[in-house]
């Protein structure tokens, strides 16, 4: 009987134990929320990728050449946070591994605006931003989520080939892997992508199509031209034979 009573006090404390969880969930009072919520609704998170690169000039064999130093920050700005909230930002850089989590408060925001800056260009990864109550009748419950995909610089952007190109190859930020091997890949890819991308691919195409089949039945069509040239001959003949005898103008 004692192990019964046992397995019933066991079962009422687990059920004490998910009753205060649950509670603890919605401690939120309704009011309260929709007070709350309406505030988070003017947090804002914008981002922006600011030029930071620096041009030097290196003389070889006496001939001075200017090169770029590419060097860009990536900005991710939340705006309009207050008292109220905390902006908890997640990454998942595979480089910032001991950088992925950043709570921002009110008292480290400029008026309630904070920027974080990113220098790394060269990995493609995702921030995660939400936005939690610091309210103590409404603790840790999540208002908003914001989600932005960090992409990496491209350096054959900076390639001739490129300069006032839309090639897809050739965006200055890419936001997955181009899996370009070397220069003479990337050039392949630029005549395959400009090709594709021609206005008048397909009036090219059509062009080109009617080259080749007359190239190639070129003895057929010549056959019918032929034929067709002796009707309209025999045609004139017979018509001027009939105005001869009967006196008609042609």
């Amino acid at each position: 009987m004692t192990k019964y009573v046992k397995y019933l006090l066991m079962f009422m404390c687990f059920l004490f134990v998910c009753s205060v969880e649950v509670n603890a969930a919605d401690s939120c009072p309704s009011d309260l929320k929709k007070e709350l919520s309406q505030t988070a609704a003017h947090i804002k998170v914008n981002y922006e990728i600011q030029d930071k690169s620096e041009t030097k000039d290196i003389e070889v064999n006496g001939t001075k050449t200017t090169y770029k130093v590419p060097n860009y920050a990536f900005v991710i700005s939340i705006y309009n946070l207050t008292k109220d909230f905390t902006a908890k930002v997640q990454t998942n850089s595979s480089v910032a591994a001991n950088n992925k989590y950043l709570s921002v408060y009110y008292d480290e925001t400029v008026e309630g605006n904070y920027s974080l800056y990113d220098y790394n260009i060269g990995e493609v990864y995702n921030y995660t931003i939400t936005i939690q109550s610091n309210n103590p009748d409404c603790p840790n419950k999540v208002f908003r989520t914001f989600r932005i995909t960090k992409p990496k610089y491209n350096a054959y952007s900076e390639y001739t080939y490129c300069q006032n190109s839309s090639n897809y190859y050739c965006q200055r930020f890419v936001s997955n892997d181009l899996k370009i091997k070397d220069t003479a890949d990337f050039i392949k890819r630029i005549a395959v992508n400009n090709e594709k991308n021609n206005p008048n691919k397909g009036f090219l195409d059509a062009n080109q199509e009617i080259k080749d089949t007359l190239k190639k039945n070129w003895p057929l069509y010549l056959a019918i031209f032929a034929g067709i040239a002796l009707i309209i001959i025999a045609t004139i003949f017979y018509l001027k034979k009939r105005q001869r005898k009967k006196g008609w103008k042609i």
